[in-house]
């Protein structure tokens, strides 16, 4: 009889099991407390993304993560920052670059968004065959590869769906080609889509130390879909006020 002495990846149970483990480390090793309570709420699957006030805060904040994940006998790697002051602390094996300023074109993933440090802002990362045949799977399949957590994309994912949802209606098999105003409609979702590339959201949506923030959330919906959005009103003690879009979510009317 054999058993695993590691959290092995693959395994139908694998993301359960690295995403346990990394929850009883970070209850079992009290001495870094901000680390622990960071890495148990802020960490999903194999990407942990949190925000400080200082560069100062940052740089104690990745040495505690380094020391936390290597009593579990985890390596922390591919560290990036904004701050060129926090990197600069970071042992080079730790990072993701071995520059430590980087340029426009060196972005990362993050939860399937695309994030430039030092223009720090978010964009949505497309890929798609426009020459791809109109048919079901092949649509599908374009449609699952739009990944927007956080709904920064809503309408556009809508559209998608809506599109999904006529396939389903009109019952068409995975392999045919679906009728000529569906097949119309996807061309010209395919031919706007590379548009979402020019799409930045920026990351730091305003609140500093005495800020006043309130969250402002709006809803609709017609015979076709239903929506909500969630906006972040910051007003800081001194300078102008600033207003985000945070989240959305959106979905479309059920048959009945």
């Amino acid at each position: 009889m054999y058993h695993f002495n590691r959290v092995c990846f693959g395994l139908r149970c694998s993301p359960y099991l690295a995403m346990k483990t990394v929850k009883r480390l970070a209850r079992d090793e009290t001495d870094f407390p901000i680390a622990s309570e960071i890495a148990s709420d802020h960490l999903y699957m194999d990407d942990l993304g949190v925000s400080v006030d200082t560069p100062e805060n940052g740089i104690q904040l990745a040495h505690d993560f380094i020391e936390l994940f290597k009593r579990g006998g985890f390596d922390l790697v591919k560290f990036v920052s904004n701050s060129p002051e926090v990197l600069k602390s970071i042992p080079q094996a730790n990072r993701l670059s071995s520059k430590i300023e980087f340029d426009k074109e060196d972005n990362m993933k993050l939860l399937g968004l695309i994030w430039s440090p030092v223009e720090d802002e978010f964009s949505i990362a497309i890929k798609f065959n426009p020459q791809a045949k109109c048919t079901k799977r092949l649509m599908l399949s374009t449609i699952a590869k739009l990944w927007d957590i956080n709904g920064f994309c809503a309408p556009v994912i809508l559209h998608a769906k809506l599109l999904i949802k006529a396939l389903w209606v009109a019952q068409i098999d995975w392999d045919t080609e679906p009728p000529s105003d569906i097949c119309a409609a996807w061309k010209r979702f395919l031919s706007e889509l590379p548009a979402l590339q020019d799409f930045k959201i920026p990351r730091f949506v305003g609140i500093v130390p005495e800020s006043r923030v309130i969250l402002l959330g709006f809803a609709d919906a017609s015979e076709k879909a239903m929506g909500a959005s969630v906006y972040i009103f910051v007003q800081p003690a001194s300078g102008p006020n600033e207003v985000n879009l945070i989240g959305a979510k959106s979905k479309v009317a059920p048959l009945k």
